[in-house]
C-alpha cells in the first residue's frame, strides 16, 4: 500500500510540528535551569506529553501559594542594575537595605531594571 503525496505532506508536517512542540519544551526546561540538549532527546524519544507534563507541574512548583493562577508570570522580580557602572546588583538584604553594587561598591535606592 503506498501513500500519496498529500499523505506524505501530511506526515511531514506532523514530524515537523512534533519537533517544534519538544523544541519548546526543552527550551523552557533550559530557561528552569535543566539541561535542554537533554530534554530534547527527553521529549523527541520518549513522548512530549510526559516531558509537557513535567513542564507545567515544574512551572507551577516554583510560584509562590498566592500566584497559582498564574502559570505564565515569574515568582521573582526583575533584575536591577546599578546607576553608575550598569553592573547587575545581586537582591537586596533581608533587612530591606538597597544592595551594594559588587563592581564599584556604589549603594543606591534608584531601581533600573536590567
Amino acid at each position: 500500500m503506498a501513500l500519496s503525496n498529500y499523505q506524505w505532506a501530511a506526515i511531514c508536517l506532523l514530524a515537523i510540528l512534533y519537533l517544534l512542540i519538544s523544541a519548546r519544551v526543552a527550551w523552557r526546561m533550559g530557561k528552569l535551569g535543566h539541561n535542554t540538549a537533554l530534554w530534547f532527546l527527553l521529549t523527541v524519544f520518549l513522548t512530549a506529553v510526559p516531558a509537557t507534563i513535567v513542564y507545567w507541574y515544574h512551572g507551577y512548583r516554583r510560584l509562590q501559594p498566592g500566584e497559582r493562577g498564574q502559570l505564565g508570570r515569574s515568582a521573582s522580580p526583575p533584575p536591577r542594575r546599578c546607576p553608575r557602572c550598569g553592573e547587575i546588583l545581586p537582591p537586596g538584604g533581608p533587612d530591606g537595605a538597597p544592595p551594594r553594587c559588587p563592581r564599584c561598591g556604589s549603594q543606591s535606592d534608584e531601581v533600573h531594571l536590567a
